[in-house]
């Protein structure tokens, strides 16, 4: 083994520093670098003050984690044999991203002593200067490997947002069977790109340390219902079973970062989707214990794939692991997906873990703890986007956009709901526009020549004191981008790139009122209509077990609003697939509660939505239905709640 071979991890800051070794926050050193090998032995494992005493402890006050992290500098003593009364000094360089220390280690013999301390002497100073340097050397150099990734990024997700636009445009201009496969087979590739492109940016942030936690009160129990109808065709059409398991204790809002977890699952289910030829594919999701202020959950991803041998368990987890060269070129991948992952759930203080068997099949699983946040009001608010929306034609675009395959685009996708608009290609032309011309909105690029789009939008608030919406197209997509978008004084962004339905949905949801009203439908209870379902059936199962009972009525009251969502989103997507599956989910539990009264609706709306024939029409018919499906549960839910769950 060569003398400059790093055994520690392949960070920018090891490298740079080839004495450093890391230790985690029980004080154990769980890596090094080789050139520590030679003064110290082999140490991975041991307690960092078994090795070490702190020769200046009075100084440095008390000897924990907590006091290495605070303190820069500190001076050692070796206690092992291969190095005995070895003075050394230690500085801190780096605090990793999963709670570890890296100290830099050198040898301080030469370097005169007072009362235990190292004295200012200029090699000290000297040792200092160089550290400070190269540390510099370190955050610049991953600065501008993030920098270079961002750039690439953007450059990609311009043309990437041509290529996936036409593609929609060819899709709706009713070309014939044979050219819509190839459209699909062209946005199944753009979409398999997107999502390269996108672990990149995400391996870079946690590779940098700016994974950054953003926790909402969230419900598990939809997000469980997003990742089913995200996984659950995909698993029929290779004939597995999806199977879900939802604790039915765990609390409808907890405070997570739903966007994280759900790209965690995304990974884990999407792999065992992917390497699962025959079986099922298993998510769940486990209460563990639970006080006053949070609930502790296990969750689990099982499948009956080809499974993993023995020895490659351990690495599966690494950067670009995949278990063999074949599994890369008959599946894909770039071994990214694990690795963000494992990096997601640490920076949720979790640990991720996997057993398998080769032929047999992979568990994966990890345990969270989340904090209980206030419930919401148990109401379901429906955007009824299709029988109260005006047309969009009269709506005045003002688009900012150089490139110009984007603005042939963007025209195109305008044109389709007759929307009038006017094309410049820099912040200035667009600002000059705006003077002379009245907008209802502004479609801004951000990066344009001569002044660019945030440039523009500070000059339109603070100059033109205008308050007319501005939507940023960007490619840049990450939250830092999006926090300077708003504080600049753009009401929203859609980054590229984007799909039209999202640009319509944005577009409706800031225009003009007179233009583009939208109206919230609030499904109210009203206690004096009677409710109309039975559960005869469900007494006469449970035999007169109470727990039995009360099980069935908690799912259905938490499950109930989850596809009402659904279907509603369905209808503002216009998405009858959508539609269909969610109704078709909701009929066993409208059947065993003996919802009499929408027993025949449910029926009908997935009968409607699978026709697939006329959409805007069959939308309508089911608009119509669901208005009745709705109000009925919502009553049924908030009775049952009161006999059974208060």
């Amino acid at each position: 083994m060569e003398s400059n071979q790093v055994i520690l991890g392949q960070t920018d800051i090891e490298r740079i520093f080839p004495f450093s070794l890391r230790f985690n926050r029980n004080m154990e050193i769980v890596d090094y670098t080789f050139s520590l090998v030679e003064l110290l032995g082999e140490v991975r494992g041991h307690s960092f003050l078994d090795v070490f005493k702190v020769v200046n402890s009075d100084a440095f006050g008390t000897i924990d984690f907590e006091s290495f992290k605070n303190n820069s500098s500190v001076h050692l003593r070796s206690t092992l044999s291969t190095s005995p009364e070895l003075l050394l000094q230690g500085h801190l360089v780096h605090q990793a991203e999963n709670d570890t220390l890296i100290y830099l280690i050198f040898s301080a013999d030469s370097v005169p002593l007072n009362d235990g301390l190292l004295t200012d002497s200029s090699l000290a100073k000297q040792m200092e200067a160089e550290l400070i340097a190269a540390k510099e050397k370190a955050d610049s150099s991953v600065k501008a490997k993030e920098l270079f990734l961002a750039n690439i990024s953007h450059e990609i997700r311009t043309p990437m947002n041509v290529i996936i636009g036409m593609a929609e445009l060819l899709d709706d201009a009713g070309v014939s069977d044979e050219y819509k496969r190839y459209i699909e087979a062209i946005k199944s590739s753009a979409d398999g790109l997107l999502e390269l492109i996108n672990d990149i940016l995400d391996f870079s942030k946690i590779e940098a340390g700016h994974l950054v936690l953003e926790e909402t009160p969230s419900n598990l129990h939809k997000l469980f219902s997003q990742i089913e109808l995200t996984f659950s065709e995909r698993a029929r059409q290779k004939g597995l079973f999806f199977i879900q398991q939802l604790d039915k204790d765990i609390n409808d809002s907890l405070f997570i970062d739903t966007s994280k977890l759900t790209q965690v699952f995304v990974n884990l289910v999407s792999n065992a989707v992917k390497f699962t030829n025959n079986g099922f594919v298993k998510v769940t999701a486990k209460l563990m214990d639970m006080d006053d202020e949070s609930q502790t959950i296990r969750f689990e991803v099982q499948d009956t794939g080809i499974g993993i041998q023995g020895e490659n368990v351990d690495s599966i987890f690494q950067t670009f692991t995949q278990e063999d060269s074949t599994v890369s070129r008959k599946f894909g991948g770039t071994g990214l997906g694990l690795s963000i992952s494992r990096s997601i759930i640490e920076r949720m203080d979790g640990d991720i873990e996997v057993i398998s068997e080769k032929g047999v099949g992979s568990v994966f699983h990890f345990t969270l703890k989340f904090l209980f946040a206030k419930q919401a009001p148990k109401t379901i608010s429906i955007l009824n986007e299709y029988t109260h929306k005006k047309s969009l034609k009269n709506c005045r675009i003002l688009i900012a956009e150089d490139n110009p395959m984007n603005q042939m685009l963007i025209s195109a996708i305008l044109d389709k709901e007759e929307i009038l608009y006017d094309i410049t290609s820099n912040g200035e032309r667009c600002i000059q526009r705006l003077k002379e011309t009245e907008f209802d909105l502004i479609l801004m690029d951000i990066q344009m020549p001569v002044m660019n789009g945030l440039l523009a939008t500070q000059y339109i608030r603070n100059e033109m004191g205008s308050a007319i919406p501005i939507i940023a197209l960007t490619a840049n997509a990450s939250k830092d981008d999006e926090m300077i978008y708003r504080n600049a004084g753009m009401n929203d962004h859609l980054s590229k790139p984007f799909r039209q339905d999202a640009l319509f949905e944005k577009i409706r949801s800031l225009c003009d009122a007179q233009l583009m009203k939208k109206e919230r439908v609030e499904v109210s209870v009203e206690r004096e209509v009677p409710v109309n379902y039975s559960l005869s059936s469900i007494e006469e199962i449970a035999a007169g077990d109470q727990e039995f009972i009360v099980s069935i009525v908690d799912t259905f009251c938490k499950n109930t609003p989850n596809y009402l969502n659904q279907i509603a989103e369905g209808i503002a997507a216009k998405d009858l697939e959508k539609i269909r599956f969610s109704a078709h989910q909701m009929k066993p539990s409208i059947d065993i509660l003996m919802i009499m009264d929408v027993k025949e609706t449910i029926r009908e709306i997935e009968e409607i939505a699978a026709r697939d024939k006329n959409r805007d029409e069959e939308i309508q018919f089911i608009i119509e239905k669901f208005q009745h499906l709705s109000k009925s549960l919502i009553r049924v839910i908030d009775d049952l709640s009161e006999r059974f769950l208060v």
